[in-house]
């Protein structure tokens, strides 16, 4: 059971910084088994980050403590595990962005940093915040997109923002072998290549979640399973070398919510620039209701399509779907997207 966070718990650790520890997690290169960078996650010790992080905001103390969090996890470039080059992921909220001096922190050191950006707080604009970032972005930062495949919210911000790279929720991969799961994680995987932009597959802690990651092309995965020891660990260069910054194509395969109306799935598809005479179709699997797709990327004829695997459902002919979990992965790599190299 987590330990419920106070204002006194979040007014003390404002007084004291130290008290905010820091832990760097490797981001592990899929193919190669090494290192291409560190998250910087903050806790006390005592609270869930989550919570806590949480529980400042309902205080209207995040960004505070979210300027605390920035400088410790700041301290840590002079970590050894970083002198070779691996980046250094810190996470901020897009209100923390939009502020000049961090902004203006951040430059000098942008090309030693990913950018984890997660939740968007009700009125904040992701065009802004995608302006924010060019020259961020042009002094050599790379942005990810956090806790992508929750929600429309985070497809939204994929085809806004076009991140180097996005980090699939760990919830999905905690929830495999499910029909769902296996579905929202192909659809994300390859809007994410769609864009341009390397994968990380989030919460790896087995074996079996690691060989699906592997066969599945996703470029990168960090969790509590680890593939060496601290003092074997060596620097991946291949995988952000290959980050592609391009423009997203016109009409990206995305996937809308189930629970949405139909009337307000045709509305999410023109948020995000698929304007036009198109059709919608609810996708189902046996008595499950996946989401809305586009007719044009299913490609199949009149009416709903139902699936009975929706790990062997194809979604157009232009690529496959994702493995499923715990099958014979075999030898051969799943290719999802254009730029893989696995």
């Amino acid at each position: 059971m987590s330990v419920v966070v106070s204002r006194g718990d979040v007014e003390a650790l404002l007084g004291r910084p130290e008290a905010l520890q820091v832990r760097l997690e490797a981001i592990w290169g899929s193919a190669t088994g090494r290192v291409l960078g560190f998250e910087g996650l903050v806790g006390d010790g005592v609270h869930a980050s989550t919570e806590l992080f949480g529980t400042a905001a309902v205080l209207g103390l995040d960004i505070h403590l979210e300027l605390l969090a920035l400088g410790r996890v700041l301290e840590r470039l002079d970590d050894p595990v970083l002198s070779e080059g691996a980046r250094l992921g810190i996470n901020l909220s897009p209100r923390m962005l939009l502020l000049a001096p961090v902004r203006q922190l951040l430059e000098p050191l942008a090309s030693r940093l990913i950018v984890e950006i997660s939740e968007f707080a009700t009125g904040t604009s992701m065009e802004a915040v995608a302006r924010a970032l060019v020259p961020l972005r042009e002094a050599g930062l790379l942005v990810a997109l956090d806790n992508a495949g929750v929600g429309f919210a985070g497809l939204e911000r994929l085809a806004l923002l076009t991140p180097d790279l996005v980090k699939l929720d760990r919830s999905l991969l905690a929830s495999l072998p499910s029909a769902r799961a296996l579905f929202v994680l192909d659809v994300t995987i390859h809007a994410a290549h769609n864009v341009g932009a390397a994968v990380v597959a989030v919460g790896v802690e087995t074996s079996a979640q690691l060989a699906w990651v592997q066969h599945a092309c996703v470029e990168a995965w960090q969790g509590y399973l680890e593939p060496a020891r601290p003092s074997q660990w060596r620097l991946d260069k291949g995988v952000l070398g290959r980050v592609h910054r391009g423009e997203p194509p016109e009409a990206p395969s995305l996937v809308i919510d189930a629970d949405s109306s139909l009337e307000l799935a045709r509305e999410r598809f023109a948020r995000v620039g698929m304007l036009g005479p198109t059709t919608v179709a609810l996708v189902t699997a046996g008595r499950l209701v996946v989401g809305w797709l586009r007719r044009e990327d299913l490609e199949v004829g009149d009416g709903m399509l139902d699936g009975e695997v929706l790990a062997g459902l194809h979604l157009g002919q232009r690529r496959p779907v994702v493995p499923a979990f715990g099958a014979d992965l075999g030898a051969d790599c799943h290719r999802v997207g254009f730029h893989n190299e696995c």
